[in-house]
């Protein structure tokens, strides 16, 4: 049971497709479980699956489409515009595939939050799940972590670990991967929610009452 005092935190969420991490998070909010309230959902894609979805549960939406503008400096000044009428305390990127501009990064310091599916620093960029099994590795996952202005590289707040499977393809590897990423980001969620986060001088992440931020698959080997 929450404190009813308590005022709970701001999110906005940023997505480009289904949004299949939003909804999770979004959920967790509207059933109590996540002391937040997700103020808006922003797609930079008209026909992102997940906007219909937010609005059909009375989250305000917003798109913002990248292909408006001829810069992306224009872009991120219009997205900034937008998230600013929200006054969120974190922007939660779930899925949004636009690379940000160091100014917009710099603008949201400490309030930007990523997933990305690949067990960071390993697999910046895209394509994570065939780069991993191009490489052999024998463990992937997801990171959740501050944005900074260096691509996929900020300090790290949660991770998480699927074993990599003889015969796994790109596809099977993506599914278990995202599978785990709808526990791992909503945990986050809940712990920026408790304002248990803490981004230290030295750029590593520290969480209140927290001794492990690693999540492991059930699936076994």
């Amino acid at each position: 049971m929450f404190d009813p005092l308590f005022l709970p935190k701001r999110f906005v969420i940023l997505i480009s497709g289904q949004g299949s991490n939003m909804q999770k998070i979004v959920e967790n909010c509207l059933a109590n479980r996540c002391p937040a309230e997700v103020s808006a959902v922003i797609s930079n894609r008209e026909a992102s699956t997940g906007l219909k979805w937010a609005s059909d549960k009375g989250i305000t939406t917003k798109i913002v489409s990248h292909t408006d503008f001829s810069s992306r400096n224009a872009f991120d000044a219009a997205l900034s515009a937008v998230i600013d009428q929200f006054s969120p305390d974190y922007i939660l990127l779930a899925g949004f595939m636009r690379v940000l501009t160091p100014e917009f990064v710099q603008r949201y310091a400490g309030k930007l939050i990523n997933i990305h599916p690949s067990l960071l620093p390993a697999f910046p960029g895209l394509h994570t799940h065939a780069q991993a099994i191009a490489k052999g590795v024998q463990a992937h996952g997801c990171t959740v972590h501050f944005v900074t202005p260096v691509l996929d590289h900020g300090p790290i707040i949660a991770q998480g670990v699927v074993p990599v499977l003889a015969g796994d393809t790109p596809e099977t590897l993506a599914e278990r991967v995202l599978a785990l990423e709808h526990v791992v980001f909503p945990q986050v969620a809940l712990w920026l929610a408790k304002g248990q986060v803490h981004l230290m001088p030295d750029q590593r992440v520290e969480v209140d009452a927290i001794h492990s931020r690693l999540f492991v698959s059930e699936q076994q080997v």
